[in-house]
C-alpha cells in the first residue's frame, strides 16, 4: 500500500511543478507577468515625471531646453535616425536653461538625457 501511495505521489508531482510555471495553482508565470508590468510602470512613470518638468522647444538654429529644480541632468546628447551622435553637452555649468546649437536637415531627431542618477531618458524631436 505505501508503494501504491509513494508511486502515485511521484506521478503526481511534475504536474504540480509544471502548473506552477505555466500560470496554474502556483502563478509562476503570472507572477512574473505581474512584475514585468509593475517595472515597466515604473519606468513610465519615472518618464513621465522628468518630461513634466522640462521643455524643449526646437527653433530655427537652435534647440532650447528648459527644467525645473526637480530635474537634475548630467548631460545632453543629439542624436540623429541612424544613432549617430551629433552633439553632447554637459549641463553642469548651466542652471535650468540651456541653448544649443543646431544646423542640420530637416528631420526627425532624438534629445537624449542623462539624469545625475545614471538614468537615461529620450524624447524625439522634428527638426
Amino acid at each position: 500500500m505505501k508503494s501504491v501511495i509513494l508511486f502515485i505521489f511521484l506521478m503526481l508531482l511534475p504536474f504540480s511543478i509544471y502548473a506552477q510555471f505555466t500560470g496554474g495553482d502556483g502563478g509562476g508565470s503570472a507572477k512574473a507577468e505581474i512584475r514585468k508590468q509593475t517595472v515597466l510602470s515604473l519606468e513610465e512613470e519615472q518618464k513621465k515625471a522628468f518630461f513634466e518638468n522640462l521643455k524643449v522647444i526646437t527653433q530655427k538654429d537652435i534647440v532650447y531646453i528648459k527644467w525645473n529644480d526637480k530635474v537634475k541632468i548630467e548631460y545632453i546628447e543629439i542624436i540623429d535616425v541612424l544613432g549617430k551622435k551629433l552633439n553632447t553637452v554637459y549641463v553642469s555649468d548651466f542652471k535650468n536653461e540651456i541653448k544649443i546649437p543646431f544646423i542640420e536637415t530637416k528631420g526627425v531627431y532624438f534629445i537624449r538625457f542623462k539624469s545625475n542618477k545614471e538614468q537615461f531618458f529620450t524624447k524625439k524631436m522634428a527638426y
